[in-house]
């Protein structure tokens, strides 16, 4: 059942209570909100998969409820400022855009839409968080997990696509709910220790391919069809 938010300031109070649960179901109902304001900063879709700047603006976002009072004004700008401000602090201190000051991110307070209305991956985004519950896993604990090193994360490409593409593999996968690490293993050439350490974000993989729509197959970097992998 979707979870409505009617009173922000009643919510955010009970999550600085201690309600964890109700703090999941905060940031998954804004999800949509998070990835637009990261894609918005850094001018670029957002790999919702392994992103960094991703996993920097849900921490963003987590800090911008620990911080939030009401003298702040909308929490909705508060939280974007927020999530802005320390998205470019991460991409000036990585240098992936010397060009972007943090003055140019908080120009704009762009009124924040209810359930981001016109923003063609809300749907998808939200079926797709319902797809991970299914396997026990949150957006969350893809983003805090995500893999640094780009080797592995072309090695979860790589296993996902095969499972995918591969009936057998991919049957299993259905049937059990989980993935094939062995058989997965072999048939990718690739360690077990891998599959294994990294199953949650190749399952979230696995499952965007299965997705109609195209808007998060491109925050993944797909692009066109997915075999030959």
């Amino acid at each position: 059942m979707r979870i409505f938010f009617d009173d922000i300031s009643e919510v955010i109070y009970r999550i600085k209570s201690g309600d964890e649960v109700l703090r999941n179901d905060f940031i998954e109902k804004y999800m949509s909100f998070i990835v637009n304001t990261i894609s918005k900063t850094t001018n670029r879709y957002i790999d919702v998969h392994n992103s960094e700047e991703l996993s920097v603006g849900l921490m963003a976002f987590n800090e911008a409820i620990d911080k939030y009072d009401e003298s702040k004004g909308s929490f909705i700008n508060f939280s974007k400022i927020v999530i802005r401000s320390r998205v470019l602090d991460f991409l000036k201190k990585e240098k992936r855009n010397e060009s972007i000051s943090l003055e140019d991110g908080l120009i704009k307070e762009e009124k924040y839409e209810d359930d981001f209305t016109g923003i063609e991956v809300k749907d998808e985004i939200e079926k797709f968080i319902q797809k991970l519950k299914s396997f026990g896993i949150t957006l969350k604990e893809l983003a805090d997990k995500a893999p640094k090193h780009c080797d592995t994360k072309e090695k979860i490409v790589l296993v996902g696509k095969r499972i995918y593409n591969n009936p057998i593999l991919y049957s299993e996968f259905q049937r059990k709910r989980k993935i094939p690490i062995r058989a997965a293993a072999q048939y990718c050439g690739i360690s077990e220790k891998v599959i294994k350490n990294n199953k949650i974000h190749i399952i979230a993989y696995i499952l965007v391919l299965e997705g109609d729509g195209d808007a998060l197959k491109r925050y993944f970097g797909i692009k066109g069809g997915v075999s030959n992998g």
